[in-house]
């Protein structure tokens, strides 16, 4: 698993400390997940499950200079509010970035049927 950087910026926020600014730079650490299962055997047939690939954003940080406590508590909700779509907008960009395991190209289900 390695940690990757996206950039979103979160539009048309009030911050009563930065009057001028109305958008918010965030810098997510994402990493790409797969929920597969790789190769398997069941009573006897032989299968590779390779799963859904999608992104896991772990943390987000962004300026904070300046905010009170409840401008920082706001900004927060309204970050975890996008992450899906985030994730989702980092996966659709990156999608063939993924490095993640999959079938190697010489697989022979032949030599793994266990016929005992």
């Amino acid at each position: 698993m390695s940690i990757r950087t996206a950039y979103r910026t979160l539009d048309e926020v009030e911050i009563a400390s930065r009057p001028d600014d109305t958008s918010i730079e965030v810098t997510l650490s994402y990493y790409w997940e797969n929920d597969g299962i790789g190769p398997y055997e069941y009573w006897g047939a032989v299968g590779f499950d390779h799963g859904h690939n999608y992104v896991v954003i772990e943390d987000y940080s962004y300026d904070k200079t300046g905010m009170t406590a409840e401008e920082i508590k706001t900004i927060d909700s309204m970050i975890e509010n996008m992450m899906e779509d985030w994730a989702n907008s980092i996966a659709d960009e990156t999608e063939d970035d993924y490095d993640g395991d999959c079938e190697p190209d010489d697989y022979d289900y032949d030599e793994r049927v266990n016929y005992d």
